[in-house]
């Protein structure tokens, strides 16, 4: 895949990923390249959702942690990504 056809990739998962994510109250400011800050309501927990392409290869938040926000905010990510490629939850 060359990088132009990469980035575009990205971009849909990325735009699919943050909508997703909207419609289930969170709140994303874009932080970067393919990255943005997570919030949801006036909760003080942050997460960086950001594509980790050295240590995961895929999309992944930050910090990464036990609590029940970010064990809700992961599957919600995982959801998003299988709903966008097809049911191939990888």
């Amino acid at each position: 895949m060359s990088n132009i056809e990469q980035q575009t990739q990205l971009q849909a998962e990325a735009e699919a990923i943050c909508a997703f994510l909207r419609e289930h109250g969170y709140r994303l400011d874009s932080c970067g390249l393919a990255a943005w800050k997570v919030t949801k309501g006036s909760d003080v927990y942050l997460y960086i959702l950001s594509y980790l392409p050295h240590t995961r290869g895929d999309w992944g938040l930050t910090p990464q942690d036990n609590s029940p926000a970010y064990q809700d905010l992961d599957s919600l990510l995982k959801q998003a990504l299988a709903n966008y490629r097809g049911g191939a939850d990888e």
